[in-house]
């Protein structure tokens, strides 16, 4: 009796309560979350003479804050009101039962089912996937067939299990949760279990094989990966399949690249939906800002790295890095001389440059190459968030200015010479 109760137990806290801790999480992160968004947009507007309102507005829509433009009266006041209010929950509870449901009958199959030897001998067409059959129904070879197809199912249901929390945890932790995630959740566990199901009736027999259970774990926790196994082993020709070659030219780039990211950094920022240098230099700062740790002038400089490596490749990037270009804004300094126009385009277009005319030659194909880093939307934005934090380290009587993250000057005239190569772009 005692091990009943504890296996109820186990399967209720699995099934029930982790859906809802994922719930209460994700409402109290939206409350933390908000504030912090809050606070950074009252300090930007307050003191800085740029305004970012764009990305301000991307943040306040994701966070389910109204714009604030429709604000009447104090902001601030209407936005933490707005933050204290409860998100609905109520669009959650049926599609959350679901997941509830078909988690439960997954665990309490797997815990109380093993030992029941009646069960394993009747016949069941998803247990035993049609496998031939003496005229005794209740034959002895069925019963462990189908106990081993079970075992085989259970194993890809933990897979689609563990999948379906990291899946759901994920969601809370970029604030992405919503009903239809449950949903899919749901869905992938009985894919998984299915999946894993056809795959066993062909692949062994009825003898035990334990070497198939990390394979039906596997394919339960990638069912897309055992769809496409599945369709190499059967042969199908009317799907399309990947070219070969394509393997061959798909490669990431590790967000670990990028000075200042380790392992533990790049750990943190998957956390956030950036998975690679891509990911990175795409990223709004300020949705980066509120989700993860740093603070905003670091996520500026490794966005701006990022931007360099996916512009022109991590051995390029690796190259102009010895020379002292660390990111787009460095490219933009480089174009003042004629020596160091030269040293970055011999690393970025050696077979465009002409020896014979590097003055002029270097200052037309700097100005394309300036033009397509800088004409990126990405790069766009950069550019204005650097402008804004110029505004709020500089003193106000100073006209504010492009500095590169590594620029220094003494009157001001480079970093607007700097401001000049670039703002035309």
């Amino acid at each position: 009796m005692f091990d009943a109760a504890v296996l109820i137990a186990s399967a209720f806290l699995l099934s029930a309560m982790v859906p809802l801790a994922i719930l209460i999480s994700r409402d109290r992160l939206r409350r933390y979350r908000s504030r912090v968004l809050i606070a950074l947009e009252a300090w930007m507007m307050s003191n800085a003479r740029t305004k970012v309102l764009p990305s301000f507005e991307v943040a306040r829509i994701k966070y389910e804050l109204s714009p604030r433009a429709d604000l009447d009266g104090d902001p601030i006041e209407r936005d933490l009101a707005q933050v204290a209010t409860r998100g609905s929950l109520v669009s959650f509870v049926i599609p959350a039962s679901i997941y509830s449901g078909v988690t439960g009958l997954g665990f309490v199959t797997a815990l109380f089912l093993s030992s029941r030897r009646a069960f394993w001998s009747q016949p069941n067409f998803i247990l035993s996937g049609m496998h031939a059959l003496n005229t005794d129904l209740t034959a002895a070879d069925l019963a462990v067939y189908q106990w081993n197809s079970g075992a085989a199912i259970t194993a890809g249901f933990l897979g689609a299990y563990l999948f379906t929390l990291q899946y759901l945890v994920g969601r809370v932790r970029s604030y992405e949760l919503s009903p239809t995630s449950f949903l899919v959740a749901a869905v992938s566990l009985i894919e998984g279990c299915l999946v894993v199901g056809i795959a066993r009736h062909l692949t062994f027999s009825a003898s035990p094989n334990s070497g198939f259970i990390p394979l039906a774990f596997l394919l339960g926790y990638f069912p897309t990966f055992g769809i496409s196994w599945l369709t190499e082993r059967l042969r199908v020709r009317n799907l399309k399949r990947t070219e070969p070659a394509a393997f061959q030219r798909r490669f990431v780039q590790p967000a670990d690249m990028i000075d200042g990211i380790d392992m533990l950094i790049k750990f943190r920022l998957m956390e956030a939906g950036v998975h690679d240098v891509q990911n990175l230099a795409t990223a709004n700062p300020i949705l980066l800002y509120v989700e993860t740790p740093y603070n905003l002038l670091t996520i500026l400089d490794w966005i701006a790295q990022a931007q360099l490596i996916i512009a022109f490749g991590g051995g390029v990037a690796a190259d102009l890095h010895r020379l002292g270009v660390r990111s787009i804004f460095d490219i933009a300094a480089m174009r003042e001389h004629a020596a160091t126009r030269m040293m970055v385009l011999n690393k970025v277009w050696p077979e465009a440059v002409d020896p014979a005319k590097p003055e002029t030659a270097t200052v037309e194909l700097f100005s394309v190459m300036l033009a397509i880093i800088f004409g990126d939307v990405h790069a766009r934005r950069l550019k204005t968030f650097w402008e804004v934090m110029i505004s709020l380290v500089e003193p106000e009587e100073k006209q504010p200015t492009l500095r590169t993250p590594s620029g220094r000057s003494k009157d001001g005239a480079r970093d607007r010479r700097i401001t000049e190569a670039v703002g035309a772009y």
